[in-house]
């Protein structure tokens, strides 16, 4: 559901029906039947309104009750009958974001901005689909126009830490993180991506202090228990991890990022079996996510079955060169090959990159 709902008024009638011109010279009776002429266009497009709001009010209500593919369809009934129905192409973008459909849903919100540029609520909703389709400079730019609106809002600090986390932008989205849960600080959503925050900059004692916080309000949150297996793996207690990311899926079994997280510290312990079976199981799930990808490839490392692990590392390099460790291993799995050159190739971009994960596997004989 939208944080900036629109509330929706019902439209009065569009007005009684005009009077005649100086129309003395016709018959009383042609007069007559020219009011009558009129009045009816006048009803008909009353019922045509009313017809528009109560699917709408259908739209709200079934979105409401979570049944989103029920109120895409009754809010393009609406637009059917009103193609500049803003409210109807911004709720009918929710429905479609919901169910996935990211791309048209972000075409109803540009549609709803252009028949109304100042709709705050359509700029949230297409900053969170852009969000979904992580392009999250233009997320960040609709963001920013809700914050000319709403400028010392949650909802404007949360978002803002989101992107800017995504951006690699920790400084910024630890700054966003902090305002938001000085505003709300029984939020265990903000709790939680502050940690990942923290995490993700190497920053491990803040992320620990976290999510111990919030074990201790939310001791049932399955996405803490997630960090904490992170932060035990970035510190190579990998059996640690592994018990996190149990109690993670024990919670929420069906979530493939704590499949394939947990997936990565059964490899770097040597037990492949549960890994394969994990990231076969992530991937199903999401097969979108080149983290697990990544991990795919460590594990035909682990197999000694270095061509698959280069072709499709380089693969996940492609689509995101900000995955940690993929160039270090694309730079062993290439030494292993026996093609030096490109394992000092791939090394130098490893460092280039200054990751705050340590690198698994040594610099080649490159020099």
């Amino acid at each position: 559901m939208p944080i900036f709902q629109q509330q929706y008024q019902q439209p009065l009638p569009k007005g009684s029906a005009p009077q005649p011109l100086n129309l003395i010279h016709f018959m009383n009776r042609y007069l007559f039947l020219l009011f009558i002429s009129v009045l009816l266009s006048s009803c008909g497009l009353f019922d045509k309104e009313q017809r528009r709001d109560q699917l709408f009010l259908k739209g709200k209500l079934a979105l409401q009750a979570g049944e989103s593919g029920k109120a895409e369809k009754y809010f393009s009934q609406a637009i059917d009958f009103d193609p500049q129905f803003v409210e109807a192409l911004n709720n009918r973008g929710v429905a479609r974001r919901q169910q996935g459909k990211t791309g048209e849903a972000i075409d109803d919100f540009s549609q709803a901005l252009a028949l109304d540029p100042n709709f705050t609520g359509a700029y949230y909703n297409r900053s969170q689909a852009y969000l979904d389709y992580k392009e999250y400079y233009q997320s960040l730019r609709d963001i920013r126009q809700v914050e000319k609106v709403h400028a010392d809002t949650l909802p404007v600090f949360f978002t803002k830490g989101l992107i800017y986390m995504q951006l690699h932008q920790y400084e910024q989205s630890l700054k966003a993180f902090n305002t938001a849960i000085q505003k709300s600080p029984e939020n265990i959503e903000l709790w939680v991506n502050r940690a990942s925050c923290y995490y993700y900059a190497g920053q491990y004692v803040q992320a620990r202090n976290d999510v111990d916080h919030l074990l201790e309000i939310a001791p049932n949150y399955a996405y803490a228990y997630n960090v904490l297996g992170l932060i035990e793996s970035a510190e190579e207690h990998f059996h640690k991890a592994i018990s996190a990311y149990n109690e993670a899926v024990k919670l929420k079994s069906g979530e493939p990022y704590f499949l394939n997280n947990r997936a990565y510290a059964y490899i770097r312990l040597g037990d492949l079996g549960p890994a394969q079976t994990d990231l076969n199981r992530s991937i199903q799930l999401d097969p979108y996510n080149q983290w697990a990808y990544r991990n795919r490839a460590r594990l035909y490392i682990e197999k000694k079955n270095f061509a698959k692990a280069i072709t499709l590392l380089e693969r996940v390099y492609a689509k995101d060169k900000n995955i940690p460790l993929t160039t270090n291993y694309l730079s062993y799995a290439y030494a292993q090959s026996g093609d030096l050159s490109k394992a000092c190739e791939w090394w130098q971009k490893y460092e280039a990159a200054d990751e705050v994960l340590k690198g698994e596997f040594p610099e080649p004989e490159c020099r």
